[in-house]
C-alpha cells in the first residue's frame, strides 16, 4: 500500500497503492498575472510532497516549479477528496520543461520558448481509497513517472480539460526524508477554522468567511481549506470534514464554535 502518513504534523495519513511514504502538505494559490513567474516553487523534487490546490475556475492553471538535472525522476498522481461533485472532477497535470516533446495541439497552459510538455490524464473512472488523509475517502489517480530528459527549470501545470472545479492534491517526489527539506517549520497545516491565520478560532474567521460567501474577498488555498468546515460527517477521523463549498453552513458551524456554543460538537484540531 502506498501510505501517507503524519510527519511532525506536517503531512496527512493516506494509502493508495503499493508503498508507504510520507508527504509534506503544501498549498499553491492560483495567480492570473504572470503565472510562471508567480508559480510555487519546490526547493526539490526528492522529497515527497502533497500540494494542496483550490481550481474555482473553468479556464484555471496553477502552477508548480522545480529545477532538476538530467536523468532526474519525476514522480506525480492527483489524489482529490471525495467531496460535492468529486467524480466529475478529475484534473489533469502537465511536465514542462527542456527536452520533453513539442505539444502538437493547442495546449490550456503556457509552454516557455524552447520547452515541450508531456500531459498526464486522470481518468474519471478511479479507486476509492478509505483511509484518511484529512478529508475522508478519495479518488487517486495513476501514478507516472518520468527520466527528465535535461538540466534545466521545469514546471507542473494543474487543469481540468472539462472546466470543472475542485480540491485536488498533487502528489511530487520519491523519498520521504523531509531532512532534505529547509525551514521544514513552514509547512504547517491549517489549524481547523483559523481562516485568518492568527492561531485562534474566533468572530474574525467567521467574518472572513462570511466575506468570501458574499464575493467581498477571496481566500488563499490556505484559507479555503480551513474554512470548509461544514458539514460535520465524520469529524472524529477527519481533519477537514467540509463538502468542498465554502457558504453560509461554514459560517454558522464557525461561529457557533467561536462563541463557544458548539461544545458537543468534534472539533478534528
Amino acid at each position: 500500500m502506498k501510505c501517507w502518513m503524519t510527519a511532525a504534523g506536517m503531512a496527512l495519513s493516506l494509502a493508495v497503492a503499493s508503498r508507504a511514504s510520507a508527504h509534506v502538505t503544501i498549498f499553491v494559490d492560483h495567480h492570473d498575472d504572470k503565472p510562471l513567474e508567480s508559480a510555487l516553487q519546490l526547493q526539490s523534487i526528492v522529497p515527497l510532497w502533497a500540494i494542496n490546490g483550490f481550481l474555482y475556475k473553468p479556464d484555471q492553471v496553477d502552477y508548480i516549479t522545480f529545477t532538476a538535472s538530467k536523468g532526474d525522476m519525476f514522480n506525480g498522481f492527483t489524489v482529490d477528496p471525495n467531496k460535492n461533485g468529486a467524480k466529475e472532477f478529475s484534473p489533469n497535470f502537465a511536465l514542462i520543461g527542456p527536452g520533453l516533446p513539442a505539444p502538437t495541439d493547442k495546449v490550456p497552459f503556457l509552454v516557455p520558448n524552447g520547452n515541450g510538455a508531456q500531459i498526464f490524464t486522470t481518468p474519471a473512472a478511479r479507486d476509492f481509497s478509505d483511509e484518511q488523509f484529512g478529508y475522508g475517502a478519495l479518488l487517486a489517480g495513476p501514478e507516472n513517472q518520468v527520466s527528465l530528459p535535461a538540466d534545466g527549470r521545469y514546471y507542473v501545470a494543474v487543469y481540468d480539460p472539462n472546466g470543472k472545479l475542485g480540491h485536488y492534491i498533487l502528489s511530487v517526489g520519491q523519498s520521504e526524508d523531509e531532512t532534505l527539506i529547509n525551514n521544514i517549520q513552514q509547512f504547517t497545516i491549517p489549524k481547523f477554522g483559523d481562516v485568518n491565520g492568527d492561531g485562534q478560532v474566533d468572530a474574525e474567521d467567521t467574518k472572513l468567511l462570511l466575506q468570501y460567501a458574499v464575493g467581498k474577498v477571496e481566500l488563499s488555498s490556505r484559507q479555503r481549506f480551513a474554512a470548509d468546515v461544514s458539514p460535520v460527517g465524520d469529524a472524529s477521523s477527519q481533519l477537514s470534514p467540509g463538502d468542498g463549498v465554502i457558504d453560509a453552513a461554514d459560517a454558522s458551524r464557525l461561529l457557533r464554535r467561536a462563541v463557544g456554543l458548539a461544545t458537543e460538537d468534534t472539533w478534528p484540531f
